[in-house]
């Protein structure tokens, strides 16, 4: 049975309401596993656009600093060949979190915020394509050099 219901709070008085709406909503699907007698919650509908865009924000925010964290992180750590595939990963991963932006919150966030954000996303994605451009040429003049020095042959009479 699927019903729909509404929590209204006024003055220290609390309402439950039967409820149907089409208005745009953002969808949140809790995560904890508290057990409430008699309620299973599977799914939260949002529809206060004030809270979608606090909520968005501190979001977007702290997904934001994961990614930060994680490329300083890394951008600092020493050269080896498994750091390119790593580098891939993180700038795939963060062209996903720039669609999702584009694609998802953009309707609920503000025009300046999702600007500056992108502004930022597109300074992580510099700085992860300037690394993977390094550490490729140092590889690959590293494998050059392996090949010049191991690769040196004898030249005799052919017959």
């Amino acid at each position: 049975m699927n019903k729909h219901y509404i929590l209204i709070k006024k003055n220290d008085k609390k309402k439950i309401r039967s409820f149907k709406n089409k208005r745009k909503h953002l969808k949140f699907y809790p995560k904890n596993q508290i057990k409430y007698k008699g309620i299973k919650v599977k799914q939260v509908n949002v529809y206060d656009d004030k809270f979608n865009e606090t909520i968005l924000k501190r979001k977007c925010k702290r997904k934001f600093e994961q990614y930060l964290n994680y490329i300083i992180n890394f951008i600092d750590d020493t050269d080896d060949s498994d750091g390119i595939t790593d580098l891939r990963h993180a700038l795939n991963d963060l062209t996903r979190y720039k669609n999702l932006i584009l694609h998802k919150y953009q309707q609920y966030l503000d025009k300046r915020y999702v600007e500056l954000l992108l502004k930022k996303i597109s300074l992580l994605e510099y700085e992860i394509n300037h690394k993977l451009m390094y550490l490729e040429t140092y590889q690959y003049y590293q494998k050059q050099m392996y090949e010049d020095l191991y690769s040196y042959e004898e030249k005799g009479k052919s017959r």
